[in-house]
């Protein structure tokens, strides 16, 4: 059966885990539960720290700033439907 720790705990855990030398598995283990739980509160506190990309606690999607998401870079984003190459077509969204 899953056990619940307390938000606390795991802050407190996580911030042992970053702050020192230690292993998630040497802390884990000092700490008395699985590795592995460990392991991914860390991740997850890099995911909200926006470190890593994913899913934040709060449920929202976090990318890490890199150099195709820099302001006013609009190279990445989609301006609309895409040409049909073909001579005298229609674009490729609403094609019926």
């Amino acid at each position: 059966m899953a056990r619940i720790y307390p938000a606390e705990f795991r802050r407190d855990a996580v911030a042992l885990v970053r702050s020192s030398d230690k292993t998630v598995t040497q802390v884990a283990k000092e700490l008395g539960f699985n590795r592995e739980t460990l392991r991914q509160w860390v991740k997850q506190d890099r995911i909200d720290q926006g470190e890593l990309e994913g899913l934040t606690s709060s449920g929202r999607l976090r990318r890490p700033a890199g150099p195709c998401r820099a302001a006013g870079d609009r190279r990445h984003r989609v301006v609309g439907p895409a040409p049909d190459p073909r001579p005298g077509g229609r674009t490729q969204v609403g094609n019926r």
